[in-house]
């Protein structure tokens, strides 16, 4: 069983982004020493940066020297942008070069390296009259593609449910209209939604780095919300109105296209899926995470 050390050495990818900045703050405050693969090389406070290139297949390999656990979290967001054809192209190929280029990299040098944590995406359930949806395929090809690194180390593929954070994220789009009294549910409001705190997923990735976990894993809160349930809480947290009749999804639709279905579809998980032994989340209902992030 691996266990982090002070000067223990992590690699985190995708480390500018909402889950690396806050897991990055968690190793430093353990005295683990943090380098970040970046496309920039711009410094970070507290972090060694290195750069490589997925385009180009190339990687600075001293990034890894010393290191024993990556943090895979390199993805271009799902929220950002319109899902053009060529957006999607992007979204697929941030993810899918990211891994390959991790995996040829580890099995090309002599490395210390002792668990990869690798982010993925729940998927959502379709609905009867959905075409596949993309979210779907870019989980499965994202999940594909870092599974090789199985033959050099441990491997823990993280299924990551809606974050909430103060600090952005879904939260924040979702809060906007309900601290302006506008706050509405989106479709009929009964889709369901896996959430996680993210001090609770920063929590279980330490966790999933440090117990003898393996495979695919689900970094989600013991109990599920729904889309109506969560804007109510927010509305009766923040003290605002909730009168606005629901948001048709088609609506949405017509606005974001298919990235709507990030809204207007629920992914259902069964409770025994989500079981971490040994593992107390701090945040198991929506409604104590709301109440941590919306008023302290």
């Amino acid at each position: 069983m691996y266990k982090l050390k002070p000067q223990s050495k992590v690699l985190v990818t995708g480390g500018t982004g909402l889950i690396g900045t806050s897991i990055a703050k968690h190793l430093i405050n353990k005295g683990v020493q943090v380098n970040y693969l970046s496309r920039s090389s711009r410094q970070v406070e507290g972090v060694q940066v290195f750069l490589w290139d997925i385009e180009n297949e190339s990687i600075d390999e001293r990034a890894l020297d010393g290191v024993e656990v990556i943090i895979h979290l390199a993805g271009a967001n799902v929220g950002q942008g319109r899902w053009t054809e060529s957006r999607k192209k992007e979204l697929i190929q941030s993810r899918v070069n990211g891994s390959k280029l991790l995996v040829n990299t580890l099995s090309s040098i002599s490395h210390q390296v002792k668990v990869v944590v690798a982010a993925s995406g729940i998927g959502l359930d379709p609905q009867p009259c959905d075409e596949p949806l993309f979210i779907n395929d870019l989980a499965k090809v994202w999940e594909a593609s870092i599974l090789p690194i199985e033959e050099h180390t441990r491997l823990v593929v993280l299924r990551i449910g809606m974050v909430l954070s103060n600090r952005g994220g879904a939260l924040k789009k979702l809060v906007g209209p309900v601290r302006l009294g506008l706050g509405a549910a989106i479709g009929n409001g009964d889709q369901q939604i896996e959430w996680i705190h993210i001090e609770d997923l920063c929590r279980l990735i330490l966790f999933a780095i440090e117990e003898d976990v393996k495979g695919i894993r689900y970094g989600v809160a013991p109990i599920a919300t729904t889309n109506y349930d969560m804007i109510k809480k927010m509305a009766s947290i923040l003290h605002r109105p909730l009168w606005l009749p629901k948001i048709p999804g088609r609506i949405l639709e017509l606005i974001l296209g298919e990235q709507a279905s990030i809204v207007t579809n629920g992914k259902q998980i069964a409770d025994h899926e989500k079981k971490w032994q040994n593992f107390k989340f701090r945040f198991e209902s929506v409604r104590e995470a709301l109440i941590d992030l919306l008023t302290m």
